[in-house]
């Protein structure tokens, strides 16, 4: 399994994270999604949740703490 992280600097965040899926031909995408109500993600209009909508690959909407990717590729979120 591979994982490739990047910083990229934009003034659109969904926007630069979808381009940068099509260049790299990446099979998924993880987004951090800040403890927000999904009303009020939507309503604000949330980069996760633009992602989500636009993005052309499937997209893991993963909870703002901490997490742990075990050497088989699994990713933990302790309570």
């Amino acid at each position: 399994m591979f994982f490739h992280f990047e910083h990229r600097i934009g003034t659109n965040p969904a926007k630069v994270i979808c381009q940068a899926v099509i260049e790299h031909d990446s099979d998924f995408i993880v987004v951090g999604n800040p403890n927000k109500s999904i009303f009020k993600e939507i309503m604000v209009g949330g980069v996760s949740h633009r992602v989500a909508s636009y993005a052309k690959v499937p997209v893991l909407l993963a909870p703002d703490k901490p997490c742990v990717v075990t050497s088989n590729g699994r990713i933990l979120f302790p309570n």
